[in-house]
């Protein structure tokens, strides 16, 4: 008897020291869901400003406020956005935030898995031998690198506005076009074309930062269209649902504050912001999924630094067994497969 009882006294043990991670991940996500507000929330007063996805004046109301910053959410749409609305290149007034992270992102470089796995993602979308792969914002170039050497046919090019980026893109070879606009009046581009069976694009965290993505990805139709190739964009945001509490659960986790979103993020999307922002620019075959932090070097990704958090590492390990952010639509990012006939842009 007295074995039979040890021996159930160290089972129940076991099970709740190795339940531990999760006992903590869930309580910290029933605390936000239930007690966090939005940290610094302005009041809810309607604006005049148009909503630059659907158009609609006076239903946006305020959001989000960091420092200087200040996002809002329309209630036609649900779309947030800055204001003022200016696509983050174009400002004059970049703080700290934004210079020091384009800064130290010119001088790292991206944790190897995960250049290797946004390789894999391009080039499962697209199986021809030889396509023409545009990368918006590439900044260093590893990925349209890492794609050149599995797919040695394949002709790249990058849309990139920052100068410190565009030199080193071309010490790598990899020819620059300065905007999406500009795409479609490039002779490099044209005669690059020739002989491709596939216009691929990606767009990997940046369509958050430009003005009116809409008529960016109606601009990439058309390109498609002018090049007579059928059309694939990869597109990778953050996934900004319930970010008004979600800021908060993510400073307990990393274990410091920060902005609730990067202030350069001029867009906050949302999966059904994001696809009716395909519709709106004609897309037809539309595929939207969540994209989970998985891995301490996805973490390092966004930390540009080591992960020291126990906490985030805990909470790591607990969603890859039991993917509770995916389940309530919370992954931390968001990807899309957007498809478009060469026809259908005409």
């Amino acid at each position: 008897m007295r074995q039979n009882a040890r021996a159930s006294t160290r089972l129940s043990f076991n099970r709740t020291f190795r339940a531990w991670p999760a006992t903590v991940i869930l309580s910290q996500y029933t605390f936000a869901i239930k007690h966090m507000t939005p940290r610094n929330a302005p009041a809810a007063v309607r604006s005049s400003i148009e909503c630059p996805l659907c158009q609609t004046e006076g239903r946006a109301s305020a959001y989000l406020e960091y420092g200087q910053y200040q996002w809002q959410r329309c209630s036609n749409c649900a779309f947030g956005f800055q204001v003022p609305y200016v696509a983050e290149h174009l400002r004059t007034n970049a703080g700290n935030d934004i210079s020091d992270t384009y800064s130290a992102f010119s001088e790292e470089s991206l944790p190897p898995s995960v250049t290797d796995e946004k390789c894999q993602w391009v080039l499962s979308s697209c199986t021809a031998q030889r396509a023409l792969l545009i990368e918006i914002g590439p900044g260093r170039g590893q990925l349209l690198d890492a794609v050149r050497r599995a797919r040695n046919e394949w002709v790249i090019f990058a849309v990139e506005p920052y100068q410190k980026f565009v030199s080193i893109l071309q010490a790598r070879g990899i020819r620059v076009v300065p905007s999406v606009r500009a795409l479609g009046t490039s002779s490099d581009i044209q005669l690059a074309a020739q002989g491709c069976t596939q216009l691929v694009v990606v767009a990997d965290n940046v369509l958050e930062h430009l003005e009116h993505p809409v008529e960016v990805l109606r601009d990439l139709r058309m390109l498609a269209a002018s090049l007579n190739l059928p059309l694939v964009v990869l597109i990778e945001v953050p996934n900004e649902r319930a970010l008004s509490w979600r800021h908060g659960l993510q400073d307990l986790l990393r274990g410091f504050k920060k902005a609730p979103t990067f202030p350069g993020h001029i867009n906050l999307f949302e999966k059904a912001t994001l696809v009716r922002a395909a519709y709106a620019a004609g897309f037809g075959g539309i595929s939207v999924k969540g994209h989970a932090i998985r891995t301490t070097a996805q973490l390092e990704y966004l930390l540009r630094d080591k992960v020291r958090s126990k906490l985030a590492i805990a909470a790591v390990f607990v969603l890859s067994l039991m993917p509770l952010d995916s389940w309530l639509g919370l992954a931390y990012w968001l990807r899309g497969e957007l498809r478009s006939a060469p026809h259908s842009a005409k």
